[in-house]
């Protein structure tokens, strides 16, 4: 039901296939450096970006601008608490002994990494209100994984989903997080 929708890319490859093969409209470039008008968006999402930048608030406060008081921002980003536990897990099955890890121990591959708190501190900074923080699903790579694989993320963002409630939010512990926030002022 949106009436309009727009997409930003840095990739000169990327933008030329979305407008070319899929007949999307994608803005080519940085989005701090693309000068658009304020307050023209309702929503912005951003999935697995945010995590990928060098100045990750500027951008969040570009975004903030770019919102029509009120308007939504929906984030997805990498969970440090997530990454950093597998990490030191890893570590020291290794001190055990243990070589093989069958989990995730390669750590975070996005320059940044996210905790609850963090995020949303980096959100309050860039002047968000009511903002919440849950766990994502497991995403990426469905098309490979046979059905016991598939079974193992559902059971783990299950167990993730379990927890959160179970602390009334407190822990959030998926490999990813995502995050709503808002501009202030009425929609």
């Amino acid at each position: 039901g949106w009436n309009q929708v727009v997409g930003e890319e840095v990739s000169h490859y990327a933008v030329d296939y979305a407008r070319q093969r899929l007949q999307l409209e994608v803005l080519e470039g940085d989005l701090c450096e693309l000068n658009l008008p304020e307050e023209q968006f309702d929503v912005i999402t951003s999935w697995a970006v945010i995590d990928q930048l060098q100045d990750p608030l500027d951008t969040l406060k570009e975004m903030h601008s770019l919102l029509k008081k009120g308007g939504l921002l929906a984030l997805r980003v990498s969970s440090l608490d997530f990454h950093l536990f597998f990490h030191r897990l890893s570590n020291l099955l290794k001190k055990g002994g243990i070589r093989r890890f069958p989990l995730p121990t390669h750590g975070c591959f996005h320059i940044y990494a996210f905790s609850s708190a963090s995020i949303t501190l980096a959100l309050q900074k860039a002047g968000y209100v009511n903002i919440k923080v849950r766990n994502s699903t497991i995403e990426g790579g469905e098309s490979a994984l046979n059905l016991p694989q598939r079974a193992i993320r559902g059971l783990a963002f299950g167990l993730a989903q379990g927890i959160f409630y179970l602390t009334v939010g407190k822990m959030i512990i998926a490999p990813s997080l995502l995050v709503f926030a808002q501009k202030p002022g009425s929609v």
